[in-house]
């Protein structure tokens, strides 16, 4: 490609897959954090029994929600193949 000319349609559609992959790490980063802060908080704050806390009752039989702390865990597995508690307390 010369100088002064724009972009092909796939050279654009390349960099912003780029930017969305570079978006959703930084999210995962920071969601990771996040965690890794309220596991370490007392046991009685509100931000970690509302993460803790378990719901009664059963989930819908269709196609389920993802859960927060279920992106969370599997996050936590991609990255160092362990349980979210037992990265925080290293």
């Amino acid at each position: 490609m010369h100088p002064g000319t724009t972009l092909g349609k796939c050279q654009l559609d390349v960099q912003l897959r780029y930017i969305i992959h570079l978006f959703v790490t930084y999210i995962k980063i920071k969601r990771l954090k996040w965690a890794g802060h309220v596991i370490l908080m007392e046991e009685q704050s509100p931000a970690r029994r509302v993460v803790v806390a378990v719901v009664e009752g059963r989930r819908q039989r269709d196609r389920l929600k993802p859960r927060w702390k279920d992106g969370v865990m599997e996050d936590a597995r991609k990255l160092r193949g362990e349980k979210l508690e037992e990265c925080c307390k290293e």
